[in-house]
């Protein structure tokens, strides 16, 4: 086992926006860009391990030959993320928030990413050979079409850990017990 944390992330693209004023349903309003930068929570935290010292890969489905894609890419790595795990598709839509502000008010639209699951052969290496795996547990159930490569990484001594921010959107999701077991 290496010494690399591996962070499963739901890499996003924040997008920021002044709003005239936050409106009603069927009402529109203008809104000014104020520029964009990478996020997502998992990526707040795999950059505070790098920026600490720790040696961290990102483990991700991005879209290819995507300007967002540029923009997430260049981000981690000037963060000093390993970004060699992230796998890239032609069908893959990327992760987006949508952070609309009027002075210090906020509301985040969150456009889920759509991408197939990762194929598990191909990240093995990289989650058996970690110390820590960090994500939330809607990711994973969006990553794998099951938690077995994760239940085998916790066997082999990879420690699992999960955003306590996690959307919960189902049962399962909540009982986090049954990628632990």
């Amino acid at each position: 086992m290496t010494n690399h944390l591996t962070f499963i992330a739901g890499s996003d693209i924040d997008y920021f926006y002044e709003i005239e004023d936050f409106i009603g349903k069927g009402d529109a309003c203008h809104a000014k860009y104020n520029g964009s930068k990478i996020g997502g929570c998992v990526l707040n935290a795999a950059s505070v391990c790098a920026m600490l010292g720790s040696k961290v890969k990102v483990l991700d489905y991005l879209k290819k030959d995507d300007d967002g894609t540029k923009l997430l890419i260049d981000g981690l790595r000037e963060h000093n993320i390993d970004v060699s795990s992230i796998k890239y598709g032609k069908d893959v839509t990327n992760g987006t928030c949508l952070i609309m502000t009027k002075g210090d008010e906020k509301c985040i639209y969150v456009v889920e990413p759509d991408r197939p699951y990762f194929d598990e052969i191909e990240v093995k290496d990289v989650l058996f050979n970690s110390s820590y795996v960090y994500t939330l547990m809607h990711i994973v159930n969006a990553s794998f079409k099951n938690t077995d490569i994760l239940k085998e990484a916790k066997r082999q001594g990879t420690k699992i850990i999960f955003d306590g921010a996690s959307q919960y959107k189902t049962n399962y999701e909540k009982g986090s017990k049954y990628i632990l077991e």
